[in-house]
């Protein structure tokens, strides 16, 4: 049975050599003798390192400085500057180099140095003299754009189908611009094109539909407004502009197969 190293000690061995108890006072002083031993050679309870006050941790060094002793094996290692590396600048070091000021730039800027970066500060419609917000609009022509109407429309649904607890919800932007490139931005009941279209849900939101691509088509006002929460069923064939050929495309975008008289799913 291996026994610890230290001279006169009859303990069983526990690492580096040592029992357990010389081991703790090694791994917590930085040699096996007693606190008490240590104080009595000179050594007080504060840091080692001179000019540091702080109270004693372990290895005779503080909690700062035992941290840098054990991670780089130096306690008087600094990773980093003590002072900004922007010329002229002598506050202290935050982070990346630089003071909190600089850092602040450079993280917002992309720069140190650039105190603001400079925008288009007015609507890019003529006439408009008031404060761009957003995408070079200011915030009435924003809303007033087609993108401004989208992201609007986007919103407000994604609210509603909370609201109504949608199965799916996961309907954006790029699957409504696929929707109109497939119906050819005509309304995919009656076929007219008209600019505004309206986001209509095949399966009504009420009655348990998603808010997703294969549920939603684009529609002109009229329609959407009279077929309201019916299902295309109940709506769609008793209207005079009924097309067997349109159904048929709404029902594959819908993810069916239409085989004469049979609407079948389409697994993929």
């Amino acid at each position: 049975m291996k026994m610890c190293s230290i001279d006169g000690c009859k303990e069983r061995h526990c690492a580096n050599g040592y029992c357990r108890t010389h081991n703790y006072r090694f791994k917590r002083y930085g040699n096996t003798t007693t606190f008490r031993q240590v104080q009595a050679k000179g050594v007080t309870k504060g840091c080692l390192v001179d000019g540091c006050n702080n109270k004693h941790q372990a290895k005779g060094y503080c909690k700062k400085h035992h941290y840098r002793f054990i991670k780089h094996g130096d306690p008087l290692h600094t990773p980093y500057r003590d002072k900004c590396s922007i010329d002229g600048c002598n506050d202290p070091h935050y982070g990346k180099g630089y003071c909190r000021t600089h850092y602040s730039r450079w993280k917002h800027n992309g720069d140190p140095l650039i105190t603001k970066i400079k925008y288009n500060t007015t609507c890019q419609i003529e006439a408009c003299n008031s404060k761009s917000r957003k995408n070079g609009y200011c915030e009435e022509h924003y809303l007033k754009s087609d993108l401004g109407r989208m992201v609007s429309r986007l919103s407000a649904t994604r609210r509603r189908s909370r609201k109504l607890k949608a199965p799916i919800n996961d309907f954006v932007g790029s699957d409504w611009n696929d929707a109109l490139e497939y119906f050819n931005s005509e309304c995919a009941y009656c076929g007219n094109h008209k600019k505004d279209l309206h986001q209509d849900h095949v399966v009504p939101l009420s009655k348990s539909g998603s808010n997703t691509k294969t549920n939603i088509i684009p529609a002109c006002p009229t329609c959407n407004n009279n077929k309201k929460a019916r299902l295309l069923e109940e709506w769609y064939h008793k209207k005079e502009f009924y097309s067997r050929e349109r159904e048929g495309k709404i029902l594959k975008w819908m993810g069916y197969k239409v085989i004469g008289n049979n609407i079948q799913l389409q697994l993929i």
